[in-house]
Parts: structure tokens; C-alpha cells; sequence
């Protein structure tokens, strides 16, 4: 399928991808960057619903557990716990830790394209919903892709998480038609959580800097508009990794 933008520009729109400009399109990782302390490897969450929680808590450089929240450009050290946002003064980003290469972190301008400026994007951007996955209520944001063939399945932006509940089987149906959830994994500063901040807020880098110290995240939960604010580099916060795509071929199977 081909769509024409506002710029009147051709771009080959593919089956479970994400417009995140006029001329690019993006397939998301299938969930959270982690990283584990003791094989000192990147991986991703087994299902895009998990989360680790407040064993985010226990960052350091000797910790031999799993975390999924990372200061900001935190490739080469994921395990800086640094509360000083100008300690991470320079970006280094994690999908070129990969042991597959390709992936990478959004910019700011991407991520806004994605839930703000794509054909549709009101119609294919959930700001909170609820998962139903074996009789446990997973929280996050639902953002589908460009072509949508399951037009009976609705997302809205909402602060309401109860307004939009899928159980285990729409989801599985709409994780195969291409959607993506993306977990309200929380928010930590040093060795500490944020108070309740599992489960109600969600909140992921780009690779765009502010000065000070800053760099810009997006977010969602219990606040709204957030997408545009800025935050100090020091932050734990959830990464979503994304490859570019040029051809089908690199579009992973359905589940």
C-alpha cells in the first residue's frame, strides 16, 4: 500500500509497522529493553506486558539481577545510578549494544509523528489501557500500527484506564495484527522507586537532549499530556527500542 503525505510525499506503508515521520517507517522490539547484571547482556521482556518493578531498586555496579529502567543514554553503562542529570552528558544508545544490530531509541520528533502527525494517529494511539493476561491486569499504553485491519478494536487517548480493557484473547489478536503495549514499568531516581509509580505511570526515553542536564521522555497515566516534557537525564525510565524498515522482509512473523 502506498499513502501520500501532507508533503505529498509516496511512502510504502507495511503490514504491523509504525509511521514515526513523512518518510519513515519503524517496527518496535516485542517488549522493554532489560539488562541482567550477571551475563552483562541486553535482552527484551519475554512478553511486552512485563515489567520488573521495584527490583529496578537494587542498580548498581556489583547487582546481579535484571533491570528495565536506565538513565538516559546509559548504553555503555546501564547500570549508572548517578542522581546528577549532567553525570549523562553524552548519548549512548543502547540498540548499539545489541547483540543483533539495528536497533535504536526514537527521537522526540519521532515518537510525537507517531502518536500526534501520522495519517489516522487519533485513531491509533490508546494513552491507557488495560490487558488482561490470565486473570492479572497489566496497565501501559496501546499504540497500533499504520494499517489497522481489526476496525471493531478501538484505542483513545484517555486518563482513564478502565475505559479501554482488551482480555487475553483480543489482545493476542490484536498483538498479532501488529499491536503494541507499552507497559507502565514506573520511575526511579538513584536507588529508589517512585512511590506507586508501577502499574500507574509510564514513561520512555527518546534520544533527544534538553541542556541542563535534561532530555526529553514521553509519558502517560495517571497524568495527561505529558508526550512533550522534559526530564532530568537521571531518571530510571523505560527504553522501546525500534529497527528502521525498508523492505518486507524485515518485518518479523505474527505471532
Amino acid at each position: 500500500m502506498v499513502f501520500m503525505t501532507s508533503c505529498q510525499k509516496e511512502l510504502e506503508v507495511f503490514p504491523r509497522c509504525f509511521s514515526v515521520s513523512e518518510t519513515k517507517q519503524v517496527f518496535f522490539s516485542p517488549g522493554n529493553l532489560q539488562y541482567n547484571g550477571t551475563t552483562k547482556k541486553y535482552s527484551f521482556a519475554p512478553a511486552q506486558t512485563d515489567v520488573i518493578g521495584a527490583s529496578n531498586q537494587y542498580i548498581s555496579n556489583t547487582y546481579a539481577g535484571s533491570i528495565d529502567l536506565f538513565g538516559w543514554g546509559t548504553g555503555d553503562n546501564p547500570m549508572k545510578s548517578s542522581t546528577v542529570g549532567t553525570d549523562y552528558a553524552t548519548f549512548v544508545d543502547w540498540g548499539s549494544k545489541m547483540d543483533e544490530p539495528g536497533w535504536r531509541t526514537l527521537t522526540f520528533e519521532e515518537w510525537n509523528y507517531l502518536i500526534q502527525k501520522r495519517p489516522n494517529a487519533n485513531k491509533l494511539y490508546g494513552s491507557c489501557a488495560i490487558v488482561n493476561s490470565m486473570g492479572v491486569k497489566d496497565y501501559g499504553m496501546v499504540l497500533l500500527p499504520d494499517l489497522w485491519d481489526c476496525d471493531t478494536i478501538e484505542v483513545s487517548f484517555s486518563s482513564d484506564y478502565l475505559k479501554h480493557q482488551y482480555d487475553f484473547d483480543l489482545w493476542k489478536k490484536m498483538e498479532r495484527a501488529g499491536a503494541v503495549f507499552l507497559p507502565t514499568a514506573g520511575d526511579r531516581m538513584g536507588n529508589r522507586m517512585a512511590t506507586s509509580s508501577v502499574g500507574n505511570e509510564g514513561r520512555y526515553w527518546s534520544s533527544t537532549p534538553i541542556t541542563d542536564g535534561c532530555a526529553h521522555y514521553i509519558g502517560f497515566g495517571d497524568f495527561v499530556n505529558e508526550e512533550s516534557d522534559g526530564t532530568l537525564r537521571s531518571h530510571g525510565r523505560s527504553v522501546r527500542l525500534v529497527k528502521d524498515i525498508t523492505s518486507p522482509s524485515q518485518i518479523p512473523a505474527a505471532k
